[in-house]
Formats: structure tokens, sequence, C-alpha cells
């Protein structure tokens, strides 16, 4: 007889089997929309999708203001295309969030990270970043008890951060890491220009 023992594995099971349907529930909610280029597009996109959906862009301009995503999403480019993304004002997420192979212009910051319910992930592949005078991908507040951006990950990207002296312009900007940014993975990508010079 395995009372105690049964028992466990009996709610075990029904535990996994939980989690495993969440999942499965999610993944079928999940959408991959296409989005066309021009003024407001990727916005209105962005808006309307739900948690888990991919955007994908078609090659051309899109031109936006500020984009701000509040749940778990991709964006990238169509396949062998190169999409750009001029903006106004940033990426503001607040949730996991992807972006590859795009190119993105701003005048502003081009990512800023805000605490969300709970800790995740951002990731930005393939892009090339431009134009921002100031920081380009930035977490933001620092009056938090614990980092809510559990990794950042930069992979394949190029910083073009203007090569003149006076420009202050940074990569990545967390003034108080450990309350912001759990751990920072930097691969194969170059920053260019910028306060420290080019490398």
């Amino acid at each position: 007889m395995c009372v105690n023992g049964c028992n466990y594995l009996y709610y075990m099971n029904r535990y996994i089997l939980s989690i495993f349907s969440l999942l499965c529930a999610a993944a079928l909610h999940a959408a991959t929309i296409n989005v066309n280029p021009g003024s407001g597009t990727l916005k209105t996109a962005v808006t309307n999708a739900a948690a888990g959906d991919i955007l994908v862009l078609s090659n051309g301009e899109y031109t936006e203001s500020s984009v701000k995503p509040t749940v778990a999403l991709t964006i990238k480019a169509a396949e062998g295309t190169k999409p750009v993304v001029k903006l106004s004002g940033r990426f503001e997420v607040k949730a996991a969030f992807t972006i590859r192979d795009i190119a993105i212009q701003s005048t502003g910051e081009a990512i800023r990270m805000v605490p969300g319910t709970t800790a995740y992930n951002v990731t930005v592949s393939g892009c090339q970043l431009s134009g921002c005078p100031s920081y380009f991908i930035r977490a933001y507040n620092t009056d938090q008890s614990g980092p809510y951006i559990d990794c950042l990950t930069i992979d394949n990207c190029i910083f073009l951060m203007g090569g003149d002296a006076a420009n202050t312009a940074r990569g990545i900007a967390a003034t108080k890491t450990p309350l912001q940014v759990k751990s920072l993975l930097i691969r194969n990508s170059t920053f260019d220009g910028g306060e420290h010079g080019t490398g």
C-alpha cells in the first residue's frame, strides 16, 4: 500500500497536466500577423495583439510615435527583408519582448523597459539601431525591490551611435542594474561611436 506516496503522485500528475494544458492553450491563442508598411500600422497591430503573437513586418518603412506593447510579443522581419521602423518616440515594453532583423531609427530612446506584472525577458536580435541621441536601450525606474528584467539579450546587432565626440549616446543604460536587470547577454554585436568611442 502507498497511501501518501500515491496521493503525492496523483496530485503531481494533476499539477503537471494543468501546466501542460495552460501552455497548450496559450500556444493555440498565439497568432502570426502580417503587418504592412505605413504610418501607425505597427502601433495598431501591437495595440490589438494578444500575448504570444508574432508580428511579421513586410519590407518598407513604418513611421510611428511611441509603441507600447503590454503583452508578450515578437516583432520580426519577413524572410529576406529588412524593414525600417522610424520612431519619433520609442518602444516601451513591460512584458516579454523580442524584436528581430529590424532597422530601428529613433529620435529618442529606441527601447525603454519598464516594470510589468512579472519579471520578463527582452531579446534584440539582428537589428540595426541608429539616430538615438541618448539611450538606445534603457532600463527605466530605479525604485524596485528586485529586478524586473530576467535577461536582456543583445545578439548580432549594430548600434550606430555617431562619431561626434560630443555625442553622448549610450548603447545600453541601467543606472541601478541589480534592481533592474538580473542578467545581460551581448553576443556578436558592434557599438560604433557615442560617448565612449568606437568599439
